[in-house]
């Protein structure tokens, strides 16, 4: 969630960085169609929508969370997943009709999905903005037509948020500003947003203490890794994954790994609660060697290791106390590029505390 207000203030801070005397006018509702929040677009036949600062707590948005929980389960692609929460967080915004939730939800997960590629320096600040500013456009359209988003959920295969049934230009590239007809706009320069040099984007990044690599540069979302082993080894816990191969070499990877211990055995103490570690294995603290293949990586944590506030003890004292354990990963790369989580791996009875037989990936 840190990430997602980050990446809203940045859309926040830079929407002003156009000269308002020869831009496009950009409504008041553009700067609300970032990741973080529900959008202020409201349905047709919604006059008065509701105030989109939803807390956490709302039951609404509680609500969208256990959905989530269960279109994981049945099996719901992850893109997926993240589209139909964000239609369900602008439902719980005030769009009354399914296809507008989903034009929303859409809209917000491309805008968080731009800002992750530049906080990756994958796209130049000036494409950003024009991106954000296209994405603006294409809500203001669905605002004033209201069979737009209904066409909309029928197909937009090239993703430029025109409907299929109304675009002449198919096939448009990404992240490429387009007309209400689908084909890319000439935007002469002086209608241009005026994008911040690299060096103030840099200091915004370091402000909000966002993890860029150089060595990262360009690089693609890594893919989910998988629980494969946990367990006791020599003087420390062995935690395997599998391994994130598509950065390149140098680009750090950062293994954010979240536990939970249930049930404490009967050799512990009955009374203990049940305990979340969570901590983070640096791709640069691997354990070679072994029989562990090249698809898996190796970390080990101790009971005196003080990182993480003391997290990455927990696990490593509490490992074999607790009758049922359950863990997940996921991957963040060194310009904070994330992977989803992997699904929960259950471990019970004697599974939760030996850390002998191979390490194979799954």
């Amino acid at each position: 969630m840190k990430r997602r207000i980050a990446c809203t203030l940045l859309v926040l801070a830079w929407s002003g960085c156009a000269d308002p005397a020869t831009s496009p006018p950009v409504a008041e509702e553009d700067n609300e169609l970032i990741i973080g929040r529900a959008p202020v677009i409201p349905a047709p036949s919604v006059s008065e929508p509701k105030a989109t600062d939803l807390s956490e707590d709302d039951p609404c948005i509680t609500a969208a969370g256990k959905k989530a929980e269960a279109w994981k389960t049945a099996g719901v692609s992850p893109a997926e997943i993240e589209t139909r929460f964000q239609a369900a967080l602008a439902r719980c915004a005030g769009a009354t009709d399914a296809a507008t939730a989903r034009f929303i939800g859409a809209l917000n997960v491309d805008l968080f999905r731009t800002s992750q590629l530049l906080i990756a320096n994958s796209i130049s600040p000036t494409k950003y903005l024009l991106a954000v500013q296209d994405r603006g456009g294409k809500a203001r359209l669905a605002q004033k037509d209201s069979t737009w988003a209904a066409a909309y959920v029928k197909g937009d295969a090239d993703g430029d948020f025109v409907p299929d049934a109304r675009d002449r230009c198919p096939g448009t590239a990404d992240l490429t500003p387009t007309d209400a007809n689908g084909c890319p706009r000439r935007i002469p320069q002086r209608q241009r947003p005026i994008a911040p040099d690299p060096q103030s984007v840099r200091q915004i990044l370091n402000s909000f203490n966002l993890v860029v690599d150089p060595r990262c540069k360009g690089t693609p979302v890594p893919p989910t890794p998988r629980p494969v082993k946990v367990g006791y080894g020599d003087m420390a816990t062995n935690i395997a994954v599998t391994r994130v191969k598509n950065q390149p070499a140098g680009c750090l990877v950062l293994y954010e790994i979240d536990a939970r211990f249930m049930n404490p055995g009967w050799e512990s103490n009955f009374e203990r609660h049940p305990e979340y570690p969570h901590f983070v294995l640096r791709s640069t603290e691997e354990v070679p060697g072994g029989s562990i293949p090249a698809g898996v990586i190796r970390f080990q944590v101790r009971g005196d290791d003080t990182r993480d506030f003391g997290n990455r003890a927990i696990f490593a004292s509490l490992l074999g106390q607790y009758e049922e354990i359950s863990w997940r990963v996921r991957a963040i790369n060194g310009n904070g590029l994330r992977s989803t989580f992997s699904d929960w791996q259950h471990l019970s009875g004697s599974q939760t505390g030996s850390g002998s037989g191979p390490f194979t990936a799954p």
